[in-house]
């Protein structure tokens, strides 16, 4: 990513200074969404693949100004976030990532004071306010699907800043915590052919994100310091087995749909002796076809099961 870039990544997008004609030439809010969409679609973990995501930041941003609807823009403003984490996660420049990721940060908060969510600390985002919000938004999935996505991007990008300052890091690990399981707490209403509504927990968001994100915290931070490769296995196991792969039977697999989770718990298999788990894991997850679509059935995700699979190679051939 080059300099001029990450210099002004941050303050372009908190003030909207991107340049574009896209409104004056005619296009529509739904044809720009569509087009920042196919560039976001179009990321991999290659230069040009970066600037796709780069492509889809900038359309996103430009969708800020085609609007006053705040559904939409909370929807524009997490595009903007997912893909510069997508920016960050492929810079190795750690004050540009800091940078990166602090922007996500602000853009998610910005989201959530729209819900009078002003901070994500554990006094704020209490069991209290999670049964206030389900009671008030549950039967608006539209707006409870934008407040799950702005505490994960939250989570996400800090959780990312973290690995830039590690101090930082230990210090909010209470907060990070508590924001993915913040998103376990909330429900949208689900209506069936009777007309008969249930609650649905968000901790299916981003293939049992919370479980990942509270898992991979406890193997990263040192024990001294309250990591614990038990607890780690703990919630990556659930992360993994809450979302198991099937076949079109829907005979289990073995490993997860999403890379990461399986990545993550082989790590923390290896790291409490268990490699002979972790192998299997792993061995499953790369022998399943990336393009079938009954085993991955988020086309989205399919960048980063290629990677996490090239990943879990290269850990297996070391094993």
């Amino acid at each position: 990513m080059n300099q001029f870039f990450t210099a002004i990544l941050s303050a372009a997008l908190l003030v909207g200074t991107f340049s574009n004609k896209a409104h004056a030439d005619g296009v529509t809010i739904d044809q720009l969404k569509a087009q920042a969409d196919a560039e976001y679609s179009q990321r991999d973990y290659s230069p040009a693949g970066v600037v796709h995501a780069q492509a889809a930041m900038d359309k996103y941003s430009q969708l800020l100004k085609m609007t006053n609807d705040q559904d939409l823009l909370a929807q524009f403003n997490l595009g903007v976030a997912k893909s510069i984490y997508f920016v960050g996660d492929n810079t190795t420049d750690k004050a540009a990532q800091k940078q990166i990721f602090q922007t996500g940060m602000d853009l998610a908060d910005g989201v959530l004071k729209n819900y009078g969510i002003n901070d994500t600390k554990a006094a704020t985002l209490n069991d209290a306010l999670a049964q206030s919000l389900t009671a008030q938004l549950s039967a608006n999935k539209v707006k409870m699907d934008i407040l799950a996505e702005a505490l994960y991007q939250k989570a996400a990008h800090l959780g990312q800043w973290g690995q830039t300052d590690i101090v930082g890091a230990l210090f909010r690990w209470p907060e990070l915590r508590n924001i993915v399981d913040f998103i376990t707490k909330i429900s949208y209403a689900s209506t069936d052919s009777a007309g008969k509504a249930t609650l649905v927990s968000y901790k299916f968001v981003h293939s049992f994100a919370a479980y990942r994100v509270v898992g991979r915290g406890y193997y990263v931070i040192p024990t001294l310091l309250g990591g614990d490769k038990t607890k780690s296995e703990k919630y990556l196991d659930l992360a993994v087995k809450s979302s198991m792969a099937v076949d079109a039977s829907g005979k289990a697999l073995g490993f997860s749909t999403n890379g990461f989770n399986n990545i993550y718990l082989s790590d923390t298999l290896r790291a409490n002796n268990k490699v002979s788990q972790a192998k299997a894991l792993l061995a499953a997850f790369v022998a399943a076809d990336p393009k079938d679509s009954k085993i991955f059935p988020n086309a989205d995700e399919l960048v980063d099961v290629l990677k996490t699979q090239k990943d879990a190679r290269d850990i297996l051939s070391k094993l």
